[in-house]
């Protein structure tokens, strides 16, 4: 290769690489204490995350989808999950299937999918980027 060209091509690399490139952590937190995870399908940019059936994991308060490297841009999660009841006066099962877009930036970028109950005492599910709550809720 051209001197000239290695250096040109140098240049460009030092003025447009972004230092430590991009992270996304994705997770879901159940903080309704009688409901368990018990399935769960998710799918990043239509690739499967994470295929689970009855790993006890499932049944921590939060666990991991994801974390790793990822290009910077717009994203698609689409996901499946099956939660069981420990109360006995309750449907044993519910299950949640829903999709959402989200925008990547340079650095850490952190989703969460959370299940909690709202002031009505109805089960829901929310998403939110970065800590800030981005979708709506949706009742489960």
């Amino acid at each position: 290769m051209p001197e000239e060209i290695a250096t040109e091509l140098r240049n460009h690399l030092e003025t447009n690489r972004a230092p430590g490139g991009s992270r996304l952590l994705l997770s879901h937190l159940n903080t309704v204490t009688d409901l368990i995870l018990w399935r769960a399908y998710v799918h990043l940019d239509d690739k499967p995350l994470r295929i689970s059936v009855d790993d006890d994991s499932l049944a921590e308060r939060e666990i991991v989808f994801f974390d790793g490297a990822i290009d910077t841009g717009e994203h698609e999660i689409s996901f499946l999950l099956v939660f069981k009841s420990k109360k006995e006066d309750e449907p044993s099962q519910w299950r949640v299937k829903g999709e959402f877009n989200f925008l990547v930036k340079l650095g850490m970028n952190k989703v969460q999918l959370k299940t909690f109950r709202d002031t009505e005492d109805r089960i829901m599910l929310s998403y939110e980027e970065n800590s800030s709550k981005k979708g709506a809720s949706t009742e489960i």
